[in-house]
């Protein structure tokens, strides 16, 4: 019982000692005005970033996309509407032996199938730990 009085004693002793000022609204206004203080420079300083490596590519494979689509609309709609005869050249193509092109096939399965193992393992958390063993040395 002594120990709970000592306990509620104390507690009051230290309740005496720290005195808390009151919050009125000039504590209000003052941190919101150091909120919008920080906010302006931030939105004031925000520059456009630079496109990302990847929007290049993008943009020349969608240019590469639609000149084909032109080329194939011309094709066609003057062979269509036009009813003029485009004549391609043809273009000898060489011959190549059944051997040459089961090695091809073999080649590119395999090419294909390690490609595919190596994008997975990035995924996992050993790729995840080569990944960052390998960027400590580039």
């Amino acid at each position: 019982m002594t120990q709970l009085n000592n306990e509620a004693t104390l507690e009051r002793s230290l309740r005496a000692q720290i005195k808390a000022p009151q919050l009125d609204g000039r504590f209000d206004a003052a941190v919101w005005s150091r909120i919008e203080a920080a906010e302006q420079p931030a939105a004031a300083s925000r520059v456009v970033a630079p496109a990302p490596r990847s929007a290049h590519w993008l943009f020349i494979i969608n240019a590469i996309g639609a000149s084909v689509a032109l080329v194939l609309i011309v094709y066609f709609g003057a062979q269509s509407l036009g009813g003029v005869e485009v004549n391609l050249p043809t273009v000898a193509t060489p011959e190549i032996s059944a051997r040459t092109i089961a090695e091809i096939s073999d080649l590119a399965v395999k090419f294909v199938t390690g490609a595919s193992l190596v994008f997975g393992l990035m995924f996992t958390s050993l790729g995840r730990r080569l990944r960052s063993e390998l960027k400590q040395f580039l």
